[in-house]
This record gives structure tokens, sequence and C-alpha cells, in this order.
């Protein structure tokens, strides 16, 4: 089983733009840290706990020297909040105790690039939208509306790759007229 570890921003996305079924219908196990849950408004938290409830959206708490660990973490780097950490420490204990894939989720470049430097698998946005059309939860045509309103109204700030935004509206675009049946 994959393991997807989310930071604030991603599932706060998700939240505003009404994915959240969709992203958690995706066949794989998700977490966050007590940290993250901590740095989420309450109508996003809210929006979260039916997940919560249902141990679609596990919580794993920091405790003990963990947080001594996270705070010499902070210390290197720190460019990251102890949340981001958080989040790194949880992907990294899971790849080295357990068999399974810790897939870190992100849009935060700082821990993006120290993630990838400590060989953790990292991605973003656009990874979570190529799993959900890639897994038929949700369709090219609606994939690409709902990337257009991200970037353009949900989190205008984010500044995902141009190029690959538009490569795969494209490339949405040309499945969605696949799809539908000739008009003769």
């Amino acid at each position: 089983m994959i393991v997807i570890i989310n930071d604030t921003s991603i599932l706060v996305d998700l939240v505003k733009l009404k994915l959240l079924d969709t992203f958690f219908s995706l066949n794989f196990e998700f977490y966050i840290t007590n940290f993250i849950l901590d740095e989420i408004f309450p109508p996003e938290k809210k929006s979260l706990q039916f997940f919560i409830d249902q141990k679609k959206l596990l919580i794993r708490k920091i405790v003990g020297n963990e947080h001594e660990i996270i705070e010499n973490l902070n210390k290197i780097k720190p460019r990251i909040s102890k949340g981001d950490y958080s989040i790194f420490y949880l992907a990294q204990h899971l790849k080295s105790t357990t068999s399974k894939n810790a897939i870190l989720l992100t849009s935060d470049k700082e821990l993006r690039r120290f993630s990838e430097e400590n060989s953790i698998e990292v991605h973003g946005h656009l990874w979570v939208f190529d799993q959900m059309v890639e897994n038929n939860i949700l369709t090219p045509k609606t994939a690409s509306e709902k990337l257009h309103q991200l970037s353009s109204e949900i989190n205008k700030g984010l500044y995902l790759p141009i190029k690959e935004c538009e490569s795969r509206k494209k490339k949405w675009t040309e499945m969605t007229n696949r799809n539908q049946p000739e008009i003769k």
C-alpha cells in the first residue's frame, strides 16, 4: 500500500476545490501529523473531520523524542516550518521502518528540495490531479476546470509550472474529445 503524507496547503486547496471525496477515493493510505492538523483553520478542519472519523485520513501524533528530532531539523533549515518537518520526519520514519512506499505531498519548494535531497519521494498538486484522472475518479474535463480554478481563483500564489499545466490541459482536452460520441 502506498502511503501519502499530506501537507497543509494541498489539503486546504482540495477542500476549497470541493475535491476531498475524490481525493480520498484514491487507493492510498493517507496521513497527516498533529502539527499539520493544528495548522488547518476550523472551516477546512471541519471538512476534513469526516475523513478523519472514517479513518480515511489518519493522524500521526508526534511524541517524545520526535519533538527533539524536529527541533534539530528546524535548526538546520529554519525556513521550513516545524509542521513541514513533522511530515518529512514521518515520511522518513515510515520509509525506514516499514515496507510501505511513503510519498510526501507538498507545494512548499524548500520542503520539496530538502525531501528530495534526503531520498524522500515528493509530489505536488499536479501529481494529485494526474492520479485522480488516471484512476478514473475525476474526468479529464473536470480536472482541467479544477486546475484552472486552482491557479486563477483558489491559490493565485501557487505558481504551478505553466508548461506542465498547459500540457495537462491539452492532454485532458484530447481525452475528453476522444470520449465524446460523434454527432452525425
